[in-house]
């Protein structure tokens, strides 16, 4: 009797998705592929019941377009070909020489484990009997040996060859390090340009001549620039740029073999969904994250707030609080507040759950946990500007929902006074707006607070921005 595959069905059932759902995700994967699928529930029940220990080639790429995780990682099993499997032979096929390699079908070849199996065992076949006179010629193999080691050094030489200055990549390094710990304290409209351009560098430097792990490390720095535009363009409000910076990150980051850096490309992925208004997106793209984040991290502390926040949107209580307390477990050994991009800290998850408070209409714990935030933003030694606006927002949120419309105008325009007011901030701004005019439109400080809004509004409207066909530019390799 087959084993289950409880991997598989357990990754479907984080995804949210049914049966008949996956089926159809994997039929809309293989349609995008140019590959013809027909999955049905009962294809994705056999896969599950373990009754298809590897499936064709084509269903696996669609497995794996659809999870982002390897077949490997799915709970199944590459199988060797038939004919090499013990006590197996065709009834109808001719004897085969001993120790010759055989297939069943050419449907095995497949398989890139099968194809390199069968290669060998070809070349295996493919080789003569060593013959006397050979033999007996064995002295004169030494110049031929001689010339072979001289080649086997020219083959070493151009393994090494790169055309990567020195220090290329410790400076990629440093310069990495410095936009991410300088991000919250800078303009995003006066750092986007500095970023592009190493981003293109970087893509130039890809299609140059490289050494392996060169190319490796290359594809991880080109992530983590994207990861960076794509906070900049979700901070310029462009969530169609961010979205598809996010999504090169993760092409990069999975090609790299960098887990954490995929964690992170999600990370950003679900806050642009979820000022999007895309809350199941978010969802997703938080679950994905979370499950690649390595375990302690800064990143895996983000990706289980984002979880919590997005359910919380989606209105689900106990599954909000389950992440949230899964989060806070996870913060003990990091520090209370974190300055540089890529960084986890309780001051966040406050934060996070100050929004997430106020989506489940409980205005009273909201206004709690936006006071903590703002409590320790004020005493930090480097400010978090944008973090800190957000905070008082959420508070005046709170306050207008318990009945203080007065101090809910004069906490918002402090938060409009802040130095870097962002995309996020103009909607959560708009938000208070909306609740204020909407209950409380006579009072003078809502007025006050709806001229500087609006004013807002009319600066971000009219901000100086890149040609369009820069603006929509996809990122490059």
């Amino acid at each position: 009797m087959p084993e289950p595959n409880d991997v598989l069905r357990g990754v479907r059932e984080s995804l949210n998705l049914g049966q008949g759902e996956f089926a159809a995700a994997i039929n809309r994967a293989g349609d995008a592929a140019g590959d013809e699928l027909r999955c049905d529930v009962r294809l994705v029940a056999k896969w599950e019941a373990g009754e298809v220990q590897w499936p064709q080639g084509r269903y696996r790429r669609a497995l794996e377009a659809v999870t982002g995780m390897p077949c490997t990682a799915l709970g199944f099993r590459p199988h060797p070909p038939r004919s090499t499997r013990r006590g197996t032979s065709s009834p109808t096929s001719s004897p085969s020489p001993a120790g010759a390699f055989t297939v069943d079908s050419t449907r095995d070849l497949e398989d890139p484990v099968q194809r390199r199996e069968f290669l060998a065992g070809a070349l295996a076949m493919a080789a003569p009997e060593p013959r006397q006179d050979a033999l007996d010629a064995v002295g004169a193999l030494g110049s031929v040996l001689g010339e072979a080691a001289a080649e086997a050094l020219e083959f070493t030489r151009r393994a090494g060859a790169s055309e990567l200055g020195s220090g290329v990549l410790e400076h990629l390094e440093l310069v990495i390090h410095r936009f991410s710990g300088s991000y919250a304290a800078t303009r995003p409209a006066d750092v986007w340009p500095q970023v592009r351009w190493y981003r293109r560098r970087v893509a130039e430097l890809i299609d140059g001549r490289h050494t392996l792990r060169e190319g490796r490390e290359l594809y991880a720095q080109a992530g983590w620039l994207s990861v960076i535009l794509a906070w900049l363009a979700h901070d310029l409000g462009d969530p169609r740029a961010a979205e598809a910076y996010a999504l090169d990150a993760w092409e990069h980051a999975w090609q790299a073999e960098h887990l954490e850096l995929c964690a992170w490309a999600m990370d950003v992925r679900a806050t642009v969904a979820l000022y999007d208004g895309r809350p199941e997106d978010a969802l997703d793209a938080a679950a994905r994250g979370a499950r690649y984040a390595p375990r302690g991290t800064a990143a895996q502390v983000r990706l289980l707030g984002q979880v919590a926040r997005a359910h919380a949107r989606l209105g689900r209580r106990e599954e909000f609080e389950d992440a949230r307390r899964r989060a806070e477990h996870t913060l003990d050994q990091l520090p209370g507040h974190g300055f540089p991009l890529f960084s986890a800290d309780a001051v966040r998850l406050s934060s996070y759950a100050a929004s997430a408070y106020l989506w489940l209409d409980r205005p009273r714990d909201a206004l709690r946990h936006a006071e903590e935030a703002i409590a320790v933003y004020e005493q930090a030694p480097r400010r978090s500007a944008t973090r800190e606006a957000i905070a008082r927002l959420d508070l005046s949120l709170a306050l207008a929902r318990l009945g203080a419309p007065d101090g809910a105008a004069q906490t918002g325009l402090a938060a409009l006074m802040s130095p870097r007011l962002v995309d996020a901030v103009r909607v959560r701004a708009g938000e208070l707006d909306a609740v204020l005019r909407g209950r409380h439109h006579g009072l003078p400080e809502v007025r006050d607070f709806h001229e500087r809004y609006v004013a807002l509004v009319k600066r971000a409207a009219l901000r100086p921005g890149s040609e369009p066909e820069d603006r929509w530019a996809r990122p490059s390799r």
